[in-house]
């Protein structure tokens, strides 16, 4: 008789590796404004802030009556406020003005404050008045302040 070979079948396990998805979660913060000014943005050279103005908007004033318009500011644009160079000027609205443009009294850093002032008469008829001023270096306008009265 004749034997046949006897087949050995040996299994081998190979361990293959599969990739784990990853997952990255990005969560938003909320950001919470300053309560101081942010100084300068790549396109404001020249900008303000105005703090406070006297007197303030819809103020009756005596008709004819001498008195002062002041408005404080902050520049918060990169650039110095020259006072060989940066003036403020009446721009429109209602004449009550006793110039129409002023010089700035010393120069003004970023971050810093200055006030401006402006002499007025308020007119002889009574009425609400309105005056637009703006600070300007060369051509360059900004910082638009209003200031309205009423004349009794």
């Amino acid at each position: 008789s004749t034997t046949s070979p006897e087949t050995t079948i040996v299994s081998t396990n190979t361990i293959t590796e599969t990739s784990t998805p990853t997952f990255i979660f990005i969560l938003a913060t909320p950001t919470v404004p300053s309560a101081t000014p942010t100084l300068g943005t790549p396109d404001s050279d020249f900008a303000c802030q105005i703090d406070a103005q006297t007197p303030p908007n819809n103020s009756g004033i005596t008709k004819g009556a001498d008195f002062e318009a002041r408005w404080q500011v902050t520049n918060i644009g990169k650039k110095v406020w020259s006072s060989d160079n940066v003036d403020y000027r009446y721009i429109r609205g209602d004449k009550f003005h006793k110039a129409a443009i002023y010089d700035l009294n010393s120069s003004v850093s970023p971050g810093g404050k200055t006030e401006i002032i402006v002499a007025m008469q308020a007119p002889s008829t009574p009425g609400t008045y309105t005056t637009t001023w703006r600070i300007t270096s060369g051509k360059k306008q900004f910082c638009t302040m209003n200031l309205t009265i009423v004349v009794n």
